[in-house]
């Protein structure tokens, strides 16, 4: 949730020529997200880690990114209510 988030606020900042900088970033993961998200700068105490990167570490289209992300939140909420369904209908039957 927090990475769909920041895309959009990024977006939105970058759509109006608004510089984004993010905080203490130490993973590599995280600086691809973000990398990918095209956020204007990062802080981070791992320069000499990110300055031998030459791309993300896992690349995928923000689009295909925002769909995997709603489909997944998608079949978590379903398997939620499925699971409170057979919870409420198990107490019932008590």
């Amino acid at each position: 949730m927090l990475g769909y988030v920041l895309h959009v606020f990024s977006s939105y900042y970058l759509d109006h020529d608004i510089w984004v900088n993010i905080y203490t970033v130490d993973s590599k993961w995280l600086y691809s997200l973000y990398w990918c998200m095209n956020v204007s700068s990062v802080t981070t105490n791992m320069c000499h880690e990110f300055a031998q990167m030459s791309s993300p570490v896992w690349h995928m289209v923000c689009h295909c990114f925002s769909i995997s992300y709603i489909a997944i939140i998608l079949c978590c909420c379903v398997f939620q209510m499925h699971y409170s369904f057979c919870y409420i209908q198990g107490m019932e039957t008590v």
